[in-house]
C-alpha cells in the first residue's frame, strides 16, 4: 500500500494566539515549563487585533504633525553657514 500508515493529514501552520503558552523542547528531548509570550509578540496581537484603530491613529498622528510642523519654513532663515575666517572658505 503504502511506506508506511498515516493516521490522518499532516499538522497544518498552526497560528499564534496570545492566550496560549509556549514550551521549550530541551537539548535531552524533555519540554520545559510553559513559557509566556514575550511583550513584543503581545504588542504585535494588540495591533492586529485592533488594526484599522491604529491605521487611523497613524494617520491622524500624521496628519496633525503635518499640520502642527507647516509653521516651521517661516521660523528658518538662509544664510549664516559661512565663516569669512575659515581655511576652506574661498
Amino acid at each position: 500500500m503504502g511506506c508506511g500508515s498515516a493516521s490522518g493529514p499532516p499538522p497544518g501552520p498552526t497560528r499564534y494566539s496570545p492566550n496560549t503558552t509556549t514550551r521549550a523542547i530541551l537539548n535531552d528531548g524533555a519540554v520545559s515549563t510553559p513559557l509566556a509570550p514575550s511583550g513584543f509578540a503581545r504588542w504585535g496581537a494588540r495591533v492586529y487585533r485592533h488594526r484599522l484603530a491604529t491605521l487611523l491613529a497613524v494617520v491622524i498622528v500624521t496628519l496633525l504633525g503635518g499640520w502642527w510642523g507647516s509653521g516651521v519654513t517661516d521660523q528658518l532663515s538662509q544664510g549664516g553657514f559661512e565663516i569669512p575666517d575659515s581655511e576652506s572658505a574661498p
